[in-house]
């Protein structure tokens, strides 16, 4: 079956309203809000999800973020496992 280009268009544009639309629904990640330090939305989700499924969480029970160090370009050649594994996909690509 052939598909013209302005049909193809016409459904990517529509999976992409779809999914538009449904994010407005979906709840974030909380592990994105930490990430993001968006402490307080991430306990709101936690609550909310407790909430749904019955599980009684003390109020004050909160999200704690630890923190964490990224790790930058430097860490591939640290590590040789990582490294190995990175000249691989470099090569293959």
């Amino acid at each position: 079956m052939k598909i013209d280009r302005s049909l193809f268009q016409f459904f990517v544009a529509f999976i992409r309203k779809f999914d538009h639309f449904l994010s407005r629904f979906v709840p974030k990640s909380v592990r994105w809000l930490l990430s993001r330090n968006r402490v307080e939305e991430a306990n709101e989700i936690i609550h909310r999800a407790a909430k749904i499924n019955g599980v009684d969480l003390p109020q004050k029970c909160s999200v704690v973020q630890e923190k964490t160090t990224t790790a930058g370009i430097k860490a591939i050649f640290r590590a040789r496992t990582l490294l190995c594994r990175s000249l691989i996909m470099f090569a293959n690509w």
